[in-house]
């Protein structure tokens, strides 16, 4: 479900320019538009790549503790 709505977002923004400006400059307008409403606290940040430039976009570092147990 994740790549569809990904491919329907980058066709959506390849074929109309001025909601890939609108995705830029107000994403959660632009969300809202296909239907997505996006809960509240949750920050956007699209960006729009660019032919020349290489982005990775690490997660953040999720700290879990475990309990020694014994396997007997």
């Amino acid at each position: 479900m994740k790549q569809d709505f990904e491919l329907l977002l980058t066709k959506k923004a390849w074929e109309n320019p001025d909601f890939a400006d609108l995705l830029a400059s107000d994403p959660e307008k632009a969300l809202n538009q296909l239907g997505v409403t996006v809960p509240e606290g949750v920050k956007l940040k699209i960006i729009l790549q660019k032919p020349d430039t290489l982005y990775f976009t690490i997660p953040p570092l999720i700290r879990v503790s475990f309990q020694k147990r014994s396997l007997y």
